[in-house]
């Protein structure tokens, strides 16, 4: 398996931050559709990562 580079990594992480923190702003003011989106965006960040073998839900 051909490791990612760092650069690739740190992008998809951050990337996968800020689904997290926009899914947790939607979540705190009880907005319904930007909740939904975000979830959409939090999914696509979780399969990014596993796709170069990291598994952020187990990373924590």
């Amino acid at each position: 398996m051909r490791l990612p580079s760092i650069e690739r990594r740190e992008r998809l992480q951050a990337e996968y931050r800020d689904a997290m923190y926009q899914l947790a702003l939607a979540d705190e003011v009880e907005d319904e559709p930007r909740k939904r989106m975000a979830r959409g965006e939090v999914a696509e960040a979780v399969q990014a990562l596993r796709s170069i073998g990291i598994n952020p839900i187990r990373a924590r």
